[in-house]
């Protein structure tokens, strides 16, 4: 006899509140660099979209430091340690073979909201397969 599975479903909407200052040198930044970097990786329309980019990089991907395009952020004015700062022993690699920041890029995350807000509702179970 087949076993008759039960599923239910749930639509979930999480709200979160968080808060950054994001810091770019626009002298670094500016719109030559943007276009080099469009022609590689994305379309940027103005330095708000590097802020944009580090901003959703931070919510989405908590302590990484290396953002593609751009490289390693600095958060509040330090480099976070990385497991590449180490080698295969745990021992700290000389500083000269440390990942370096990105010039001219910081974030300081200031307030990431630990509250969640969750809205569940039952739906009816929709089958895909």
């Amino acid at each position: 006899m087949e076993k008759i599975l039960m599923i239910r479903q749930f639509n979930v909407v999480v709200t979160r509140t968080d808060e950054y200052t994001i810091k770019i040198d626009d002298e670094l930044y500016n719109q030559e660099w943007m276009d080099e970097f469009g022609k590689y990786m994305w379309k940027l329309e103005g330095i708000e979209d590097i802020a944009r980019a580090i901003a959703w990089h931070q919510m989405k991907n908590g302590d990484d430091r290396f953002l593609e395009g751009f490289g390693n952020i600095t958060r509040d004015g330090s480099l976070p340690f990385s497991m590449s700062d180490f080698d295969k022993n745990g021992n700290w690699l000389p500083e000269e073979e440390r990942d370096k920041p990105a010039p001219g890029l910081d974030i300081d995350p200031f307030n990431e909201d630990d509250e969640f807000n969750f809205e569940i509702k039952e739906e009816p179970y929709n089958d895909k397969s």
